[in-house]
């Protein structure tokens, strides 16, 4: 189960819990209104490995 947060023209902001593979909302539970799914957090992607370092992690010798 996830969990995605929505926003209601009419209610605002809720979240609701899906299964995985099923598809976002498009009605408000509250009050059959439209609503979107928002993202309030950007997900967070980590790199890991060349070529993704940053140069600082590269060290000194670097940059001369």
């Amino acid at each position: 189960m996830v969990t995605r947060q929505y926003e209601c023209a009419a209610c605002g902001y809720f979240e609701h819990q899906h299964r995985l593979e099923d598809e976002s909302l498009r009605k408000c539970p509250q009050c059959g209104g439209k609503c979107w799914r928002v993202w309030k957090e950007m997900p967070q992607v980590w790199w890991v490995g060349w070529p993704y370092l940053r140069d600082a992690d590269l060290g000194p010798h670097v940059h001369g």
